[in-house]
């Protein structure tokens, strides 16, 4: 956190995608994720190395990636910059399409759009973004996309992630 605030501070403007670690990361989010599913009694799947995201683990995820994007907000905070936290769905930041492995996958996507104008404003005036990694597609069906989110926004909107 203290980097971001010492990047912020230094003129450049910062920006953090929140995602899940992968399956064999050993994190707070990834343990977290695995409790929750658990209790829910949703087993975890994998295919080639990446979670299948189905109805019950895509409700688990949003809640968590809300949870995580606050957290990390609360921290930057702390650490002294000002943060903001947003969703893929806020302001139609970010836009979803379907993997093309969504029959294997589940509620899994990529970007398909971003629309930065929501995050200029923000940005101009200092804060740092935080942008938790769901998305809904043009119909409102949420997605997971970690995978791509934070090199996407970064592109579109002219920042390094």
């Amino acid at each position: 956190m203290r980097e971001l605030v010492v990047v912020k501070y230094s003129r450049a403007r910062p920006s953090r995608s929140n995602t899940a670690p992968p399956p064999s990361a050993s994190s707070p989010s990834s343990s977290t994720a695995a409790v929750l599913l658990n209790q829910l009694n949703i087993p975890p799947q994998f295919r080639e190395g990446l979670r299948v995201t189905d109805a019950g683990t895509m409700e688990v995820s949003i809640v968590l990636v809300c949870k995580v994007n606050k957290d990390l907000v609360s921290r930057i905070n702390f650490a002294g910059a000002t943060a903001v936290g947003l969703s893929g769905n806020d302001g139609r930041l970010l836009t979803a399409l379907p993997s093309p492995n969504a029959a294997q996958l589940g509620f899994v996507g990529e970007v398909a759009r971003v629309d930065p104008t929501v995050l200029q404003p923000l940005g101009d005036i200092g804060h740092i973004l935080v942008i938790a990694s769901v998305a809904a597609d043009e119909f409102g069906q949420p997605s997971n996309i970690a995978d791509t989110v934070a090199g996407d926004v970064a592109r579109r909107w002219g920042r390094r992630s």
